[in-house]
């Protein structure tokens, strides 16, 4: 059976979570995958447990060079060997109609490079255990404004890259991920596919994926700071920010004053992100 779709889950010791999101591959009802679990040098049971599923279209990788989540996305398109790349989070996971949704839209617009549905969205406290302390938020990841060409470029949507496929084609054209940036990554990355292909975006209307930001144990959320807010949304603005498909973008320098003055906060209070979401949806 030709593979079509390659899925790459990015990941380092979650083997607590990681079962949940292959499980989530493994029962799509769509079969044309293969599943890459690309590693960063796990000290648990990570290796093990991928072998347990003892399925030949699930192989997992040793990311020696590992840098993050861009660097593993980008080891993983690397031994792809499908002709379209699909995105999981280690602490998220597919709905089982997610494969026969989206292939059955990407066949009806074969025009569009990259594809993305909407999700399930939840924000959550978890203990040191990663169990559930408290569910802040919860709702549809894109409703006002939908996933968009403009609404990437003016930040107004979260860019998660959950569920989302594009062909392995047009990264010749658009570039790997950005490892040199450890927030905002999907960001950039979205920002280099609108600049590249300013119709080639397409929303698929229709919930595939459960993402859910988690505050505590080990999450990215929890170790990010407004500094490194500011820094990366910097980083991005230097990078694009001169070039005319942003000339209209509503973002910088609004956005990085706006961080600039939690991280002032921050560092005389100590309040910081999780201080104003809990403050936000308390």
């Amino acid at each position: 059976m030709a593979t079509k779709y390659s899925i790459i889950i990015p990941t380092k010791n979650r083997a607590y979570s990681l079962w949940k999101a292959i499980l989530s591959v493994v029962n799509q009802t769509y079969s044309k995958w293969e599943l890459l679990v690309v590693d960063g040098g796990s000290s648990d049971d990570t290796e093990k447990l991928v072998n347990e599923f003892n399925n030949p279209r699930i192989t997992f990788f040793n990311n020696l060079n590992d840098t993050g989540v861009a660097s593993a996305r980008n080891f993983g398109i690397h031994h792809a060997r499908g002709s379209h790349i699909g995105y999981l989070d280690s602490d998220d996971y597919l709905l089982s109609n997610w494969l026969f949704e989206m292939d059955k839209y990407i066949k009806n617009n074969s025009n569009k490079v990259l594809y993305m549905p909407n999700k399930n969205f939840s924000i959550k406290l978890v203990d040191k255990q990663n169990k559930t302390d408290k569910i802040l938020f919860k709702s549809k990841l894109f409703t006002r404004p939908l996933f968009s060409a403009k609404s990437i470029k003016n930040l107004e949507i979260q860019c998660d890259t959950n569920g989302m496929i594009h062909t392995k084609k047009a990264i010749n054209e658009v570039g790997y991920w950005n490892e040199k940036l450890p927030l905002y990554e999907d960001f950039e990355f979205l920002l280099r596919f609108v600049e590249k292909y300013p119709r080639g975006i397409a929303y698929v209307p229709k919930i595939l994926v459960s993402y859910t930001r988690a505050y505590g144990k080990d999450s990215l959320c929890s170790q990010a700071n407004y500094q490194k807010l500011v820094d990366c949304l910097e980083k991005v603005y230097s990078m694009h920010g001169h070039k005319k498909f942003l000339s209209d973008q509503t973002w910088f320098p609004r956005l990085r004053d706006k961080y600039k003055k939690m991280a002032e906060e921050e560092t005389t209070t100590g309040h910081g992100i999780l201080d104003h979401i809990l403050k936000k949806y308390a």
